[in-house]
């Protein structure tokens, strides 16, 4: 009799057994570029097994970064006692959704492919700082009411005794690009007890970049042209991600 209950319950659960095995899980994750050391990413994926070896996965990342033009000779006005110079420096941020195929057949690694689709905008914003010769000092020192003066405009609010901000900050265009590419990934996988892991891998992309809309907000009279309408792109990224399975 014992055995016959034993084995009723042995058979009633297997199927709940089973079904708790983990065909799932989720990750939040971070990317930093390696060819470009001002854009990060953060990211959620989900994944789903087809097959002992194989998951599909579908992903979403949201990527922010900046970077300073050197553009040579970026003099704006110049005289023997006052020089106006221009710095400019792009932002970007990105959103993108990619799918595609990650293979675990090796104990503690991964390796993945993805398509991956995009947005992306571009500003590109200039900051012009001023100095001034001082015939006391004989040197030359910072002068901020020299950049508002040239482009008569008010001087910031005073902050501390001090102006806040030691430059002329204005936006020149904003550029709109949609993306598309694919992506792939090399990975170890560390596991944390039955439920989660974490992963650190190397994700190099190859992603091509179509302009969409630019909006030009004043002239650029510096020879910097920014961007073609349309360009290929190379990346190398490191990511680390904390999964969960379910």
């Amino acid at each position: 009799m014992k055995k016959s209950i034993t084995l009723a319950l042995i058979i009633g659960l297997s199927p709940f057994c089973q079904a708790q095995e983990s065909n799932n899980d989720i990750s939040v994750k971070f990317s930093q570029s390696f060819n470009r050391l001002n854009e990060s990413k953060f990211g959620l994926e989900y994944r789903r097994s087809v097959s002992e070896n194989f998951k599909v996965k579908l992903g979403t990342d949201y990527g922010k970064g900046d970077k300073s033009i050197w553009l040579g000779n970026s003099i704006l006005f110049g005289s023997d006692s006052t020089i106006i110079y221009r710095e400019l420096a792009a932002f970007t941020k990105s959103y993108s959704f990619y799918a595609g195929v990650d293979y675990e057949g090796i104990d503690y690694l991964s390796f993945g492919a993805s398509l991956v689709l995009g947005t992306s905008q571009t500003l590109l914003g200039a900051y012009d700082r001023g100095a001034r010769y001082d015939t006391e000092q004989k040197d030359w020192v910072n002068c901020i009411e020299c950049v508002y003066d040239y482009h008569e405009a008010e001087l910031p609010p005073v902050q501390n005794g001090s102006y806040s901000n030691w430059q002329y900050a204005s936006a020149i265009k904003s550029t709109n690009y949609l993306f598309y590419g694919i992506s792939l990934r090399a990975a170890i996988r560390i596991p944390i007890k039955d439920r989660f892991e974490i992963t650190s891998g190397y994700e190099p992309s190859f992603i091509r970049s179509s302009e969409v809309n630019v909006v030009e907000y004043q002239p650029l009279e510096d020879t910097y042209s920014g961007n073609a309408s349309a360009f290929n792109t190379f990346t190398h990224t490191a990511t680390v991600a904390v999964r969960y399975k379910f």
